[in-house]
């Protein structure tokens, strides 16, 4: 892939693109993305889900239509 097609869903939707810290030299999870050797530390999800859950109840809260 050449490059990130999410701006093409920001030109009609507004939007959030947040990168999650997932690499963990330790357990090995430090390969590059797009290739084999590409992993995440799970243990890093939880937070990922936190931030998501956070800014959908903020969003919801908010007067934006």
């Amino acid at each position: 892939m050449g490059g990130e097609t999410f701006r093409f869903y920001q030109m009609v939707y507004t939007g959030v693109f947040a990168f999650l810290g997932a690499r963990n030299e330790k357990k090995g999870c430090n390969g590059k993305a797009h290739n084999d050797k590409f992993d995440i530390d799970e243990d890093a999800l939880y937070i990922g889900a936190a931030c998501h859950a956070a800014y959908a109840i903020d969003f919801l809260k908010s007067n934006i239509d």
